[in-house]
């Protein structure tokens, strides 16, 4: 009796049991997505389970992850054979990544810095949202207050305002013979590359495209 359990229960994991070469593929795909959303992170182990019994796999298939499947430790992945059928798989990764805190409550619009933010390195878990990496934070300001302790997600920023409305601006203007500049004054709020009008001395207006502090260029 003992014997026949035994040998059931081995069917029943080779069954279930994902090829080394196939396996090697998914996880790769997995291991891919999260260096790609993360920019420091370190992967410690991915563990893939079957939901169904796999008896072969065809030689030719495309795997296939969600891009939001990185904001949390387990996910779904799913293979599509030629013959357009899908295997599913459960996966866990086991990692750390880093992260940007708030070292203490930010105002909205206050640009972010080291004086104001501090990063750090935790185990993946979940996010709602994806968190911001140093090269986001680049002339990036808070979108909303920020309380004390908290991670920084891409929805919690934006790009600094550099042209403010009613400010005067300089308006670089570019010939191929000539260079030169004018100043006027902005209608509206400005980021880097944003389109805005400006209105000149004489009263007329201008589109132009912001490219720096109280800088702007006519397109």
């Amino acid at each position: 009796m003992y014997i026949k359990i035994f040998l059931s229960l081995l069917i029943s994991l080779q069954l279930f049991a994902i090829p080394l070469k196939e396996e090697s593929k998914i996880e790769s795909a997995i291991k891919e997505l999260y260096e790609k959303s993360y920019q420091d992170i370190k992967i410690n182990k991915i563990s893939i389970y079957s939901r169904g019994s796999i008896k072969s796999f065809d030689s030719n298939y495309d795997v296939n992850i969600k891009e939001n499947s990185s904001l949390s430790k387990k996910g779904i992945i799913y293979i599509r054979t030629e013959k357009n059928i899908k295997i599913f798989f459960d996966y866990v990764i086991d990692a750390e990544v880093s992260v940007y805190f708030t070292r203490k409550t930010i105002e909205k619009g206050a640009e972010l810095s080291t004086l104001n933010i501090i990063k750090k390195s935790i185990p993946l878990d979940k996010f709602r949202f994806m968190p911001v990496r140093e090269s986001d934070l680049d002339g990036s300001q808070s979108k909303n207050q920020l309380r004390e302790n908290q991670i920084i997600t891409l929805k919690d920023i934006e790009s600094v305002v550099l042209v403010k409305r009613g400010e005067g601006v300089s308006v670089k203007i570019d010939d191929e013979e000539v260079s030169v500049s004018l100043n006027a004054e902005a209608l509206k709020d400005g980021r880097l590359g944003d389109i805005i009008t400006v209105k000149k001395s004489d009263g007329k207006n201008l589109k132009v495209k912001v490219i720096g502090q109280n800088r702007v260029e006519i397109r």
